[in-house]
């Protein structure tokens, strides 16, 4: 029999690069630390690597159609993904642990991403998300589609009273998740999140950080005082394994020029493995694929990474280690934002 929905203990992580190759995803174990059990890859036909690559690009035309037709796509290949997970592994769908209450305005696929990020984007997305939920999410209309489906497919469970159970059961829980993400669907509409608040100076302090594991499940990220200071640790795989590893937290910010700072240093850092660079420690925003600071030395140093928004966007901030064995630190309370007061309206020059 299927296990009940609280006895989750499973995850499953998928992410398109931005590389723009394919899909990987991996299945986690959580029961016992973090235990990496399956980990599988599909890559993007060149149709649709094309498509992904136009979005990114800042002329265009129906980037809103287009990419929802993407986004179709891109469910179609993390479906695949999720299907050979679930068959490595010999797990059930519902074994798998779900958030229900995922922010609307956080989206992390590349096609979601750019709509995001383009200028206006955000608005015509929540836009576009409150008529969907007028016409779509409210009156039961998703738990109605649903039913009619399970109506079609309930007399193929019929003869095995096992089979029946099972089926009943799915559709069950099918139904709870539909009518609790329409309620945080409706809660988040109602009292959306605000943008981050600066204080005096023009400085946020940086909050709501969690541990990212790297694929190869060894990195371990470590909460720890140092001279009475709270600090962000990441300990790397060995001296074979390579790391990629991070915390990491999402604010949302209005357009504008930002510094993100903090300090952070290594310690017992090993050689670099093949194909990697030294072992070092960054800050930087996600997506970013250079152009920010690296640290490899042991003393503390104070670290800012500049960075520019169209619009308000969200964004996710990292901490990261990179490379093999070491340990990269970070100072909980350097980690802060810096907005660069906006220019006023210049005045006029004065007459002859």
């Amino acid at each position: 029999p299927i296990p009940s929905p609280i006895a989750h203990r499973y995850c499953i992580g998928l992410m398109s690069g931005t590389s723009l190759d394919g899909v990987d995803g991996v299945l986690v174990d959580f029961a016992e630390g973090t235990q990496v059990l399956w980990h599988a890859s599909r890559g993007f036909d060149a149709a649709l690597r094309a498509e992904l690559l136009a979005l990114n690009t800042p002329e265009g035309r129906d980037e809103l159609h287009r990419a929802a037709l993407a986004a179709n796509a891109l469910a179609r290949s993390y479906a695949e993904v999720v299907r050979e997970l679930l068959q490595a592994t010999d797990l059930a769908p519902a074994q798998i642990a779900a958030n229900l209450n995922l922010p609307v305005e956080l989206v992390k696929s590349i096609v979601s991403k750019g709509v995001m990020e383009a200028r206006g984007g955000r608005a015509r997305y929540m836009e576009r998300l409150g008529v969907l939920y007028t016409n779509f999410f409210i009156g039961g209309r998703l738990s109605a589609r649903v039913e009619e489906v399970a109506r079609r497919l309930r007399p193929e469970f019929q003869e095995d009273p096992e089979d029946r159970a099972q089926f009943e059961g799915a559709v069950t829980r099918l139904q709870d998740r539909v009518r609790r993400r329409v309620t945080s669907i409706a809660e988040q509409s109602i009292h959306p999140r605000p943008p981050l608040a600066f204080g005096p100076g023009g400085i946020a302090p940086v909050t709501g950080w969690g541990f990212h594991p790297d694929s190869s499940g060894r990195a371990l990220g470590v909460r720890e005082t140092d001279e009475n200071r709270p600090v962000l640790g990441i300990r790397g795989g060995g001296a074979t394994a390579r790391t990629w590893a991070s915390w990491r937290t999402s604010v949302l910010l209005e357009a504008g020029e930002y510094e993100l700072r903090g300090r952070c240093r290594m310690e017992a850092a090993g050689a670099a493995l093949e194909g990697t660079g030294p072992v070092s420690v960054a800050i930087r925003l996600s997506g970013e694929r250079g152009g920010y600071p690296k640290v490899t030395a042991r003393e503390w140093l104070d670290v800012h990474h500049a960075f520019t928004l169209g619009d308000t966007t969200e964004v996710e901030l990292i901490c990261e280690l990179r490379g093999g064995e070491g340990t990269g630190w970070f100072d909980l309370g350097s980690l802060r934002l810096a907005r660069k007061p906006s220019e006023g309206p210049r005045a006029p020059a004065p007459g002859p």
